[in-house]
């Protein structure tokens, strides 16, 4: 009983379930547990996408073996595992709810017959999605806390869910676990397992399974993805796939014949080879033979390596912009913005992709630009790294002798620090960030910096070694993006999870102390740079800028105030009126534990963007609180204002008046990011402005 309790805070009323799908109205998927449905629930103040299993009691689903699947998904927190959203379990309704694969099932974009999906995966991500998946499998297998070892028993292309950021998530983990006993490694099962064509051969004479028979089932799933056919379905061509003909061809090297004709032009050789090599030793007849997921997640990531190489080759000429160019874009480098270590920053206009587009344009020292194969490494690592909404994008590159530059997408409204308290006086900016613009901001650079540290080719370590204010740029529209990554990475030789360092790390009062003294970082070194970051937002003071009252900020004395629970002497006064105390506190903690002076107490920063997404749906509620029952007016940048309804059962604002005084049919717009609270059931005038939130009686 006492785990029951313990899953309270996860359980979710029938009522609610029925509301979120719409009375079972979007049927996604069935199995033979019963059936997936698609709904919306709020989540943490959110209104969220989920998938909802309504199981069957005909399949014979009882409620020890229903708990059993709760406390296994419960324990269980990896990117690369569908997680928990909560559980309905009232009389004969019982359902679990799960977060929302936006993209569905890695067999949808694997080819059927003649009738195919209108999205085709490239090589690259599906490797991507592969190596994600035998992360999560490894997760299971390994780490979940000894003695427990999680077979999944179901391994298949249509357990492997994808998220709207392509990444791939292990899912129907706990279903097929009913019914166990232990064995050491082994499993008896007394209830069926698996699915024709992905369960090892030994399963069906024995009834035993071990981790092993997981890797033989994830073998079948590498040679779909490879082949571009789903397991015992006939093909375009009446091929059907299964591991027996795989082994076959692969055997008799003429894999060739089988494989996806459309990845024969992108795909390079030492890719395919690695991964039709590891996908084959999973389909040893001899589980002894087979490699454990740790060795498989191990050889993906060098067949992920390898293709990234081979793309990185034939791009590295499409990137190239002549030095003419360049002068013609910067006006003869007349637009000058900035500088650094490594040189200038202009501002330019280029034509990319036939448009007119605003770049900044960074124009090395010889210094920088001396050695080609650590030019052509920063170059690499932002090719790979810029497909994130936080991350400067990479525009191009020139390289004509000792002329060379790396071409940004151009961030409209500058950087961090320009928003943020100097000597004496404000910045030249006449914009002063609310709190809500500066957590979203700080949400925005954690999700990058982590982006960076955890997705961004999995054979490699990314570490930033330079995260500062003034390395945080923001768009026009308030997006905090991560820049600056790649130049400080170079000459660097890799220890695992370390990095010895040969050439300067870091600037002066974010770079954490070990460094002085061992020349190692880890990501843990971004984590600490980033809560100076994060106490300089809190402080409205630049780190090792003398204020205007005198005080100047560092690591050490923003550790020591937080500790004396004196923030609030060194706080941003224009921040006092409006921030809810909560959000304060969650987010003072956080960056607090940034600055441990050891590293290994320090949060990844996953745990880091939890904790400031935390803060920032704190400072939300504060606001729709302290705004009940009066009018407000919120400035978005936009040019309209109007009288609306806010309705707190729906989270909508629904528009009645616009600005003309025009009745206009009521129609339902959503929170604009969090931005528009008021009292439920009052009119509200909306006036907008993109730095300020106005709040006041009308």
């Amino acid at each position: 009983m006492s785990m029951v309790n313990e899953w309270q805070h996860l359980k979710i009323p029938f009522d609610e379930i029925e509301v979120a799908t719409e009375n079972f109205k979007t049927l996604i998927g069935r199995g033979g547990y019963g059936w997936v449905y698609k709904g919306k629930l709020l989540v943490s103040g959110k209104e969220t996408m989920v998938a909802v299993k309504r199981l069957n009691e005909q399949f014979g689903q009882g409620l020890k073996e229903f708990m059993t699947e709760i406390q296994l998904l419960s324990g269980q927190q990896h990117p690369n595992l569908i997680s928990l959203v909560g559980y309905c379990d009232e009389g004969r309704e019982k359902s679990i709810v799960y977060e929302y694969a936006e993209r569905g099932s890695l067999d949808r974009y694997i080819r059927r017959t003649r009738k195919t999906t209108s999205t085709t995966l490239t090589w690259l991500e599906r490797l991507k999605i592969c190596t994600d998946a035998a992360r999560g499998l490894e997760h299971l297998h390994n780490h979940v806390g000894a003695p427990l070892m999680i077979i999944h028993r179901d391994i298949k292309s249509s357990n492997i869910l994808i998220d709207e950021n392509w990444v791939g998530k292990i899912s129907d983990l706990g279903l097929s676990k009913l019914s166990v006993t232990g064995f050491g490694m082994s499993l008896l099962f007394t209830n069926s397992c698996g699915t024709p064509g992905y369960c090892e051969p030994e399963y069906h004479s024995t009834g035993v399974v071990t981790k092993k028979s997981d890797v033989y089932s994830f073998g079948v799933v590498l040679f779909e993805v490879l082949c571009g056919r789903l397991c015992l379905i006939d093909s375009d061509d009446g091929f059907s796939l299964s591991s027996k003909s795989a082994k076959e061809y692969y055997k008799n090297n003429t894999l060739n014949k089988i494989i996806d004709q459309s990845l024969c032009e992108h795909i390079g050789s030492y890719s395919m080879t690695k991964f039709a090599e590891i996908a084959y030793r999973c389909l040893d007849d001899d589980r002894k033979q087979r490699p454990a997921m740790d060795v498989v997640v191990k050889e993906l990531e060098e067949a992920l390596k390898y293709q990234e190489e081979y793309e990185f080759e034939n791009e590295w000429q499409r990137l190239k912009i002549p030095f003419d160019e360049i002068k013609v874009a910067t006006k003869n480098f007349k637009t000058f913005i900035g500088r650094g270590g490594y040189g200038s920053v202009f501002k330019g206009k280029l034509f990319v992709s036939g448009k007119e587009t605003l770049v900044a344009i960074k124009w090395l020292n010889e210094q920088f630009g001396k050695d080609l194969k650590e030019f052509r490494t920063e170059i690499r690592l932002l090719y790979f790294g810029q497909h994130h909404p936080n991350i400067i994008s990479l525009v191009g590159y020139c390289d004509e002798g000792k002329k060379k530059a790396i071409i940004y997408e151009y961030a409209e409204r500058g950087s961090l620090d320009q928003y943020l308290r100097h000597s004496g006086k404000r910045t030249s900016s006449t914009t002063t960030l609310t709190w809500l613009q500066r957590l979203k901001i700080c949400v925005d650079a954690a999700r990058g910096l982590d982006h960076l540290h955890s997705h961004v080719g999995g054979h490699q370590t990314n570490i930033h070694r330079d995260v500062k204010s003034s390395n945080i740029l923001i768009d026009e529209n308030w997006v905090g993006k991560i820049s600056d990554l790649g130049l400080s990475k170079l000459n660097i030789t890799d220890f695992g999870t370390s990095l010895l360092v040969s050439n300067g790390c870091g600037t002066q009062g974010y770079c954490e102390p070990e460094y002085n003294s061992t020349g190692i970082v880890t990501k843990k070194s971004d984590v600490y740079s980033f809560g100076v970051v994060l106490f300089e937002v809190l402080c409205g003071r630049l780190c090792l800028t003398e204020s205007e009252d005198g005080f100047r900020l560092s690591s050490i004395s923003a550790k020591y105030h937080y500790k004396k629970n004196n923030l609030d002497k060194i706080m941003d006064d224009s921040l006092r009126e409006h921030m809810g105390s909560y959000s304060m506190i969650k987010f003072a903690a956080i960056a607090y534990r940034c600055l441990h002076d050891d590293r290994e107490q320090r949060p990844a920063m996953d745990v880091v963007l939890k904790e400031l997404e935390e803060a920032l749906k704190f400072q939300v509620e504060t606001m729709s609180e302290r705004v009940e029952g009066t009018t407000i007016g919120i400035d978005l940048g936009m040019t309209y204002s109007c009288a609306a309804i806010w309705s707190r059962e729906t989270g909508r604002v629904q528009i009645i008046r616009n600005d003309q005084g025009n009745t206009i049919t009521p129609s339902c717009v959503s929170f604009c990011d969090s931005e528009l609270f008021v009292g439920e059931g009052a009119k509200y005038r909306i006036a907008i402005n993109p730095t300020n939130t106005v709040f006041g009686k009308s």
